[in-house]
């Protein structure tokens, strides 16, 4: 994990629409290194 989004913002190239209650993560994929965005309930850890 990167970044715990909590507010409105531009990441990964894209408008996120997050909040307090509603967190999203900014997170980096192992595969293509590439940055990404994802609620909580679509990660899983390693």
């Amino acid at each position: 994990m990167e970044k715990e989004i909590t507010e409105r913002t531009e990441a990964a190239g894209r408008t996120v629409d997050a909040s307090p209650e509603d967190l999203q993560y900014q997170v980096r994929s192992e595969k293509s290194g590439r940055s990404a965005v994802h609620k909580p309930s679509a990660l899983k850890r390693k």
